[in-house]
């Protein structure tokens, strides 16, 4: 990290949270149906199966990713030496959108279990799809209403709740804790299966795997959720990881995660839900 040497554990997590998170200004950062290229509207309206997708991911093309010209041109801007990230604003109807950011070791290390807590999410913050008949309030970022979407329910495999506020960068990789970082996700859209195999924990883990196997490796992390219409809740999200400094050999990851749970019927629009 660039500026002097920092001693304490909380000066460590407030440089990486306070210093390099940006927000965009676009109020129409959210990409919909009716924006989307051909690839990205293939992955939205790429049907859920569970057999098929037990994971709760399936590879986009062979699974690998190239930086394009964009990417490198914020590689270029914003420097590949230390941890940056920038989080979409939320579009006018409260939702999260892109998150880009260059993930270090510095940051999995002050993130990480044994040097911080993780804290928790304010209790003031509701996000797009949680709450019912929730209502967006542009003043302060939140939503209102009366009753969760959000219950416990017994699932194959799994009995807890149906949702988690799905961080799209984790806060294991210096992710905060913020709406602009979150969409409502299925348990299995967040860790699949528990196993270190599925959902957004899949990528998470292989990039945490390789900075403590490599401290001085870069990862250039991105990740989008698509929405459909105004619809609240993304069918998913399109996650892609790429190290830099070794050309993509130590990370090279690009797949789409579902937000959808085997078992429960969701209403996208609303986050209401039937089993």
């Amino acid at each position: 990290m660039g500026g002097g040497q920092i001693h304490s554990k909380a000066g460590l997590v407030n440089e990486v949270t306070q210093i390099v998170s940006r927000f965009t200004n676009d109020s129409q950062s959210v990409k919909v149906s009716n924006d989307l290229n051909e690839q990205e509207r293939t992955l939205l309206d790429l049907p859920f199966d569970a057999e098929k997708y037990p994971d709760n991911r399936v590879n986009v093309g062979d699974g690998k990713y190239q930086l394009s010209d964009e990417d490198k041109l914020n590689l270029k801007q914003e420097g590949e030496d230390n941890f940056w990230v920038h989080y979409d604003a939320l579009d006018g109807l409260g939702r999260a959108g892109n998150v880009m950011a260059l993930v270090d070791y510095q940051a999995v290390k002050s993130h990480s279990s044994s040097v911080v807590k993780r804290p928790d999410f304010a209790s003031s913050l509701h996000i797009a799809g949680e709450l019912q008949n929730g209502v967006y309030d542009q003043t302060d970022h939140t939503f209102r209403g009366k009753g969760s979407n959000n219950k416990i329910l017994q699932l194959k495999g799994y009995r807890g709740y149906l949702y988690n506020k799905s961080h799209s960068l984790a806060w294991s990789l210096g992710g905060n804790m913020e709406i602009q970082n979150l969409t409502l996700g299925t348990r299995a859209q967040n860790v699949g299966k528990n196993d270190g195999k599925g959902g957004m924990a899949y990528a998470e883990t292989i990039v945490r795997d390789a900075m403590n196997k490599d401290h001085n490796l870069k990862v250039l992390y991105k990740v989008q959720p698509l929405y459909k219409d105004n619809e609240l809740l993304p069918r998913g999200s399109h996650v892609e990881a790429y190290s830099i400094g070794d050309s993509g050999k130590s990370v090279n990851i690009n797949y789409w995660v579902f937000n959808a749970q085997n078992g429960v019927k969701i209403n996208y629009m609303d986050g209401s839900w039937t089993q």
